[in-house]
C-alpha cells in the first residue's frame, strides 16, 4: 500500500505552479533571516544538464551542457493556511531559503545520496519537471513537498533546460528529447548505486512525455531489472493518446500499475492539442469515457480523473494542487488508497474520494 501512497504523493510534486516566479538569487545560501523559526530542513539532491550562469556559475541556464550535480538543503516554511501549502503566491524569500548547497562529482554525488538513507523501505523520488519551468522553481517545489512527506521519500530534481517561457514550447520539447540519454544515464547509475532502493519517478507535463521515452528505451535495450524496480506516475502528461498507447506497446506493464492523473478541463493540454491538430492529450481523458476505461484495462494502466477538484491555476494544468493545498492529507487516506491499489479508470470528488471506479485487473 505505501506504493499507491506515495505515488499520489509525488504526483503532488510534479504540478508546478505558475505564480511569481522565484528569481536566480534566490539559489546562493545565505541566512533565513525571513523564514519561520519553525521552518524544516530538507536535503534534495539535484543533477541538470543545463549550463551554469551568472556569478562562478552559481545559476542554472536554458542551454545544454554536461551534467551538473549538487547538493541542497533547503530551509521550508511552515504551510499559511490562508494560501495553502503548495502555491507560489508570496514573498518566496518567507517561504525558502538554501541553507548550504555543494558541488559534488559524480562518485560522492552518489555517496552523498547513500549517506542520507534512513529506512529500509524509503523509496527515491525522481522528480522530472515539465515544460516553462526554470531550475529553481522545480528545487523550491520539491522540497516543499518533501518537508510535508517528512523522512517516507529521498527526493532527487532531474531539471532539463526548458526555456521557462510559454513561447518556448517547441524548443521545450526539442530540449526534452535531448535529455532522453542524460534522464535513461540517471537511472542506470541509481540502479547499481542503490540497488536495494525502489525508485519512482513522477513526471509532469512535457517531463511525462520525457519519462515515458525514456522507459521505451530502457525496454528495448533489454534493462528490465531496471525496469522491475521503477514505479512511475504521471501528471497532466502532454502525450498524444496514440503516441502513449506506442510508448506503451514498447514498455509493456510495469511491476506495479502506471498512475496517470487527468483533467478533462485542462486549458494548457486544450492549447498543446490544438497545435497538434486536435489530437487529445492523455492528461485531458475523460476517466468515464468507455474508451478511456478500454485503455485503462487494454494497457493495465491506473487513470484517475481529478476534474472535480478546484482549479490551482488559471490554466487548469495543476488541478491536483488545489486539493493538496487545503487538505494535504485527504488523498493519501489508507482507505481511499486502498480502492486505488488495481488498474483501471477512477473519478475522485473534490475531496479526493473516490466517487466512481471502473476497475480493470489488480497488480
Amino acid at each position: 500500500m505505501i506504493y499507491a501512497r506515495l505515488v499520489l504523493a509525488a504526483l503532488v510534486i510534479a504540478l508546478a505552479g505558475c505564480a511569481p516566479r522565484p528569481d536566480d538569487g534566490l539559489l546562493l545560501p545565505g541566512a533565513p533571516e525571513n523564514l519561520s523559526p519553525h521552518a524544516q530542513e530538507v536535503t534534495v539532491m539535484t543533477i541538470s544538464n543545463r549550463n551554469r550562469t551568472g556569478p562562478a556559475g552559481q545559476f542554472y541556464g536554458t542551454a545544454h551542457s554536461e551534467m551538473h550535480r549538487e547538493e541542497f538543503v533547503i530551509a521550508v516554511a511552515p504551510a499559511r493556511e490562508d494560501t495553502g501549502s503548495l502555491l507560489f503566491d508570496r514573498d518566496l524569500s518567507r517561504d525558502f531559503a538554501v541553507v548550504s548547497r555543494r558541488a559534488l562529482d559524480a562518485p560522492d554525488w552518489h555517496r552523498a545520496l547513500r549517506a542520507q538513507h534512513r529506512t529500509a523501505d524509503q523509496p527515491i523520488v525522481l522528480f522530472v519537471h515539465g515544460y516553462n519551468q526554470t531550475f529553481q522553481e522545480s528545487l523550491f517545489r520539491l522540497a516543499q513537498i518533501s518537508a510535508g512527506m517528512a523522512s517516507e521519500v529521498q527526493p532527487i530534481l532531474f531539471s532539463w533546460p526548458s526555456q521557462a517561457s510559454l513561447m518556448g514550447y517547441v524548443a521545450d520539447r526539442d530540449s526534452a528529447t535531448v535529455a532522453r540519454d542524460d534522464l535513461a544515464q540517471l537511472l542506470r547509475d541509481l540502479h547499481r548505486n542503490m540497488p536495494n532502493r525502489d525508485i519512482m519517478i513522477a513526471g509532469h507535463s512535457m517531463g511525462s512525455w520525457l519519462v515515458m521515452e525514456v522507459l521505451r528505451d530502457l525496454r528495448r535495450g533489454g534493462e528490465n531489472r531496471l525496469l522491475r524496480r521503477i514505479q512511475v506516475g504521471l501528471a497532466a502528461p502532454d502525450i498524444d493518446v496514440a503516441v502513449f498507447r506506442s510508448q506503451m506497446a514498447a514498455v509493456g506493464q510495469l511491476s506495479r500499475p502506471l498512475t496517470i492523473l487527468v483533467s478533462q478541463d485542462d486549458i494548457a493540454l486544450g492549447m498543446s492539442g490544438r497545435l497538434a491538430e486536435q489530437r487529445t492529450r492523455l492528461g485531458a481523458l475523460d476517466a468515464s469515457d468507455p474508451q478511456t476505461i478500454a485503455l485503462a484495462e487494454e494497457l493495465g494502466v491506473r487513470i484517475i480523473d481529478v476534474s472535480a477538484f478546484p482549479a490551482a491555476d488559471d490554466f487548469h494544468h495543476e488541478r491536483f494542487l488545489a486539493l493538496a493545498a487545503f487538505h494535504p492529507q485527504s488523498a493519501m487516506q489508507a482507505s481511499i488508497i486502498d480502492q486505488l491499489r488495481f488498474a483501471g479508470a477512477y473519478i475522485l470528488d473534490t475531496s479526493g474520494q473516490v466517487l466512481r471506479r471502473e476497475i480493470t485487473n489488480d497488480f
